[in-house]
């Protein structure tokens, strides 16, 4: 599990809000450079308005810097940790700017939120806006678990359908993991377009979750749509069709478009179109392309044919967008 994410590892002594980080609170088993007490504080509380207890190992994913066009038009990762939390292990806080995905991978943990608590323990996971009150601890000796924060323009709507009944936690055994670590790769690989795989990372993380609520667990169908979303997301620049995407699915192009449709509200071809119409744009106002260019990368077979999807779905011509719209 995360073999091939690098991490900076931290041993900490009954850590606390109330005490000063020192120099002699983190025994780093690795140090990179840039890693400095203040980044750590950071890391740790996500706010001013925090109150914490930490003790146990922790294990920290080197954090890299935040694009101003990712911060204003994508999901973005902001911090991942792993934590090997001892008894009396606590996190209070509250107006923190943020989302946090929590996952148990053993012991027990209890989360209390918007006047409610629930008990965690492996397998079991929560999805919560950090700007409301929360406190989690660990709930016996031990608890495992993993720490995702995350924002970004589209991540209050992800969150509001997800809690729509109050309930912000979810059960998997094995979906979230696959999903998370793909992510985390992306974050950590230097690669074209690297803000735009960290977007549909965590696009595809919380598409899915609205699937495993409590109640809920995915159906072979939601599986197999989700792994054809996945396929036009890594593979939008290529020539997609349905006989290659029922391949995919392992049945009918029709009975694919129809499910697909149903769960999504768009055809699969359709879906794939938004996917290069919104990375064409991104590539509009965040680098120095030509429209011919864009047009290629983006996976249409004539600069033409994209001027006319473009002004379809942005309502103006490429270059008119660029004009209007790029700081």
């Amino acid at each position: 599990m995360f073999e091939n994410i690098s991490f900076i590892d931290f041993f900490l002594d009954k850590l606390s809000s109330q005490h000063p980080i020192s120099v002699e609170s983190i025994q780093a088993s690795r140090l990179f450079p840039g890693i400095s007490e203040e980044n750590f504080r950071v890391m740790s509380s996500h706010t001013e308005d925090t109150s914490f207890r930490l003790s146990g190992k922790l294990r920290v994913m080197t954090p890299l810097p935040i694009t101003s066009a990712a911060r204003k038009q994508l999901l973005y990762l902001e911090s991942f940790s792993l934590s090997q939390s001892d008894a009396g292990h606590y996190t209070e806080r509250s107006k923190s700017n943020t989302y946090l995905m929590l996952y148990t991978y053993a012991g027990k943990g209890i989360l209390s939120y918007e006047g409610r608590e629930f008990h965690l323990q492996a397998g079991d996971g929560f999805f919560i806006d950090c700007r409301k009150h929360h406190v989690f601890r660990s709930e016996g000796l031990f608890w495992e678990r993993s720490d995702l924060y995350f924002n970004g323009y589209t991540a209050d709507a992800f969150f509001s359908s997800f809690s729509q009944n109050g309930d912000v936690v979810f059960h998997s055994r094995s979906g979230y993991q696959a999903r998370l670590e793909k992510l985390l790769q992306s974050y950590q690989r230097i690669q074209p377009n690297r803000d735009l795989m960290i977007h549909a990372g965590l696009t595809d993380i919380l598409s899915w979750l609205l699937g495993v609520k409590t109640d809920k667990p995915l159906t072979e169908i939601e599986e197999t749509v989700y792994r054809v979303i996945q396929h036009l997301q890594g593979h939008y620049r290529e020539p997609i069709g349905m006989d290659e995407l029922a391949g995919i699915a392992g049945f009918s192009k029709y009975h694919l478009s129809r499910e697909f449709h149903r769960l999504t509200g768009y055809a699969p071809i359709s879906y794939l179109l938004m996917i290069r119409m919104e990375h064409a744009g991104f590539l509009l106002l965040n680098t120095d392309l030509s429209i011919s260019q864009i047009s290629e990368q983006c996976g249409f077979n004539s600069e033409q044919y994209m001027c006319r999807q473009f002004q379809k779905h942005f309502g103006t011509t490429p270059g008119r967008y660029r004009r209007l719209y790029r700081s």
